[in-house]
């Protein structure tokens, strides 16, 4: 299964750092079964620059649980306001902050469902 993972926080320009400190956190704490790597695509007509996002490659339905584990940890290790969008490989689109970080479960069935 594959992620894109995208950090934002409400004043953009600290998107790509973000990006930087999310991988270096997930590179650190090596969730299970999960390859992670930066990677950067065109960016849409709102955007300037080129957009920065976090690969992440799992292996298993529960690596799926230990990389929430792992994002969930980093965003409440914020002093600010952040929030992970998480593209599926089907284009589904879910967006965890400090609101919902704590359904982990709920979250790793919902990436793991088909539509």
């Amino acid at each position: 299964m594959k992620f894109d993972l995208t950090p934002q926080a409400p004043n953009s320009s600290d998107d790509a750092r973000l990006v930087g400190e999310l991988i270096d956190w997930l590179r650190a704490d090596r969730p299970t079964e999960t390859q992670v790597a930066k990677r950067s695509h065109a960016p849409s007509p709102e955007e300037m620059g080129v957009a920065e996002y976090v690969e992440a490659v799992v292996a298993t339905t529960p690596a799926v649980t230990a990389l929430l584990l792992t994002i969930r940890t980093w965003i409440k290790s914020r002093t600010g306001k952040v929030s992970v969008r998480i593209k599926t490989e089907d284009g589904r689109e879910f967006e965890v902050d400090a609101s919902n970080v704590d359904d982990v479960d709920g979250l790793a069935t919902k990436l793991t469902t088909d539509r």
